[in-house]
């Protein structure tokens, strides 16, 4: 396994991601849905690691574009790119929109840091509540 693939697998995690997302301003925009390159998962990898790739649900998986190496995307990534392109993005809606089809809030498809992070808490936080045992209430009761 080349260096650039334990780079870019050490970066993808659902924690190294939100981190990042909330670094940037809320309103900020990190990235572009429906676009293999600039959707705000590329963008975060290429911020972190430097190298820059395609990530695709057609792929299963993405491709740096310095050396055309295949990775697979974990279930989360591949998730999160699959629901941003189908269920947010304005380019997939069309007047008859599907029942859950939600639209980012530029008509472009550019995608701002809070819109990315719904996403993310979409498809990550619904596995993690099941494994966690959540915070304690006030009153020592849970």
């Amino acid at each position: 396994m080349s260096d650039e693939i334990r780079s870019i697998e050490r970066a993808l995690t659902p924690q190294k991601f939100e981190r990042w997302l909330k670094a940037q301003r809320r309103t900020a925009h990190v990235g572009e849905a429906g676009d293999e390159c600039r959707c705000p998962l590329a963008n975060y990898i290429q911020d972190t690691t430097g190298i820059p790739v395609r990530v695709s649900t057609n792929d299963c998986g993405g491709v740096t574009r310095r050396s055309n190496t295949k990775f697979l995307l974990p279930h989360w990534a591949d998730e999160f790119v699959h629901r941003l392109d189908v269920v947010y993005s304005n380019a997939a809606a069309d007047e008859d929109d599907l029942p859950g089809h939600k639209r980012l809030r530029n008509p472009d498809d550019h995608v701002e840091a809070r819109e990315a992070l719904t996403v993310l808490y979409d498809v990550w936080w619904p596995r993690r509540r099941r494994t966690a045992k959540g915070p304690k209430k006030k009153g020592g009761g849970r």
